[in-house]
């Protein structure tokens, strides 16, 4: 049974030796699950034992409590907020298209042997991930095996 201990319980305020605690069976770490996988990566490769004396913390003053802004100070904030998203409406992210720009979505498909040839590139890519297909995969391979048919 895991053992659980409180953070506060690991780090002392006085001036003893400070030791923590270490489970007699711990958990499994990345680097032995790596090497029971596949048996190539040896002790410290990927992260090197270092043994050095730790270096004392040095007490730092907590900061300042900083309380919300109230009164005038908060409709300030939120005036220039508010002015802030009322200039984002004004400007464009780019050129508006026109509606002769646009583009049915029939013409955006797949079709013929661009729809097949679209099939054979997903094919390829399963055999080699070398994973099975998932549903979505599956769907768009159907979908393109219409499409190749409608033409």
């Amino acid at each position: 049974e895991d053992l659980i201990i409180p953070i506060s319980q690991l780090f002392f305020n006085d001036d003893g030796q400070h030791i923590i605690y270490v489970a007699p069976n711990p958990k499994t770490h990345y680097e032995q699950q790596l090497r029971e996988q596949s048996g190539g990566i040896g002790p410290g490769t990927l992260s090197p034992e270092v043994k050095r004396v730790p270096t004392p913390s040095r007490e730092v003053p907590p900061p300042p409590p900083r309380t919300p802004p109230r009164g005038q100070e908060l409709r300030d904030v939120l005036n220039s907020s508010l002015a802030t998203m009322r200039g984002l409406d004004t400007r464009h992210s780019g050129p508006q298209p026109t509606a002769t720009d646009l583009v049915p979505i029939q013409q955006l498909l797949y079709r013929g042997q661009s729809a097949i040839e679209r099939a054979a590139e997903i094919r390829r890519a399963l055999k080699k991930s070398g994973t099975p297909p998932t549903r979505a995969l599956v769907d768009e391979l159907v979908d393109l095996v219409e499409l190749a048919a409608a033409e």
